[in-house]
């Protein structure tokens, strides 16, 4: 029996790789976001464990938080970090 789009080890499109379960395709339309971008991509069943349990921790240990808001902080640190190695300085928010 096929897996769907909600069950863990869930494939998209023939490729081997893991979803983000719980995570909506499609922002309902009367919702306002922050951010209005997304960004979408794979990783295997380990990392998506390694970076939820990371997500959990700081989220613990600041007593607030969740993993869209912790995998978007780490990126944007990483992201200007090595801008600032080739000498770019900072992008906006």
């Amino acid at each position: 029996m096929p897996k769907t789009a909600g069950e863990p080890g869930h494939l998209i499109r023939g490729t081997r790789g893991a979803t983000v379960r719980d995570m909506p395709r499609e922002l309902p339309k009367n919702i306002e976001r922050t951010y209005s971008e997304m960004l979408r991509f794979r990783v295997t069943p380990e990392h998506a464990a390694l970076i939820r349990q990371a997500a959990d921790s700081v989220a613990r240990r600041k007593g607030t938080g969740d993993l869209s808001a912790w995998v978007r902080e780490t990126l944007v640190a990483a992201a200007r970090k090595e801008l600032a190695k080739d000498g770019k300085g900072k992008s906006g928010d």
